[in-house]
């Protein structure tokens, strides 16, 4: 076990980290701090205090230091604290980092994590059985995609209290909330299998206003649609069946001015 990482990289570019057992480390498995161009791939990590994989930024003075440009892939994070993450400081946003195919599962708290961070990608993931959030936005991102992940059996699957994102294509099963939005603004929903989440299917709250929800399917979940305090989304072309209470169902002392055109709602029965 070491005390600290197991691999930490600081202002540190043009590298690959590939196949290696990381396990038992005091603070994160695989920590990149201001390093940028670099490969993490097919690498274990798991049983970290802090976190599976971390990507921060170095903050020095006079010069403040993100970590843009890493690509994350094939890797297996589990046990860990958290999963993986990657996060800014105020203005400065790591930017065009990928995220894709690694399998994040059994993390005490979130599965993947983004805070302060820009056009970055979390494609074709296996995010599972997390404590936490499976795919956790917060703070003050921007243009981040997250598209074919499969995303299951965690506490929400994609949550987000952030704004201007693309969540496409993913199928998010069997978790307790299967989207779910807060204080989330023009943020496109589209094209997700969103199936046998426990409590809600979709979920706005907190005035999340300005989203659009299209072309979903939506089935078998506890609510399908569910919009409180949250206005001026646009909700068309889903399919909303076998829900058990309610398909699409808008708070109406706080929600207002929703658009709902042509989506297919069928009860359970």
């Amino acid at each position: 076990m070491n005390n600290d990482s197991g691999i930490h990289l600081s202002t540190s570019n043009n590298n690959i980290v590939t196949n290696n057992i990381i396990s038992n480390n005091g603070y994160y498995g695989i920590g990149l701090w201001g390093s940028s161009d670099n490969i993490v791939a097919s690498n274990i990590v798991s049983n970290s205090d802090c976190g599976g994989i971390c990507l921060g930024t170095v903050v020095g003075y006079p010069t403040i230091t993100t970590s843009n440009n890493n690509t994350i892939t094939n890797n297996i994070v589990s046990n860990n604290d958290g999963g993986i993450s990657l996060g800014g400081y105020f203005e400065y946003e790591p930017s065009n980092n990928i995220i894709t195919n690694n399998n994040v599962l059994n993390n005490d708290a979130y599965g993947i994590s983004l805070s302060g961070t820009s056009n970055n990608a979390i494609a074709s993931n296996n995010v599972s059985n997390n404590n936490g959030s499976g795919i956790y936005l917060w703070g003050s991102n921007s243009n981040i995609t997250i598209t074919n992940n499969t995303i299951s059996n965690n506490d929400a699957g994609i949550d987000l209290s952030s704004s201007n994102n693309i969540i496409t294509s993913n199928n998010v099963s069997n978790n307790i909330c299967g989207i779910f939005l807060r204080s989330s603004s023009n943020n496109a929903i589209t094209s997700n299998n969103v199936s046998n989440n426990s409590a809600f299917g979709i979920h706005l709250m907190e005035s999340s206003n300005k989203n659009t929800i299209m072309n979903n399917n939506i089935l078998n979940n506890g609510h399908g649609i569910f919009l409180y305090d949250s206005s001026n989304n646009i909700i068309t072309n889903n399919n909303v069946s076998n829900n058990i209470y309610d398909g699409i169902l808008l708070n109406l002392e706080s929600s207002s001015n929703n658009l709902m055109v042509r989506s297919f709602l069928r009860s359970f029965s």
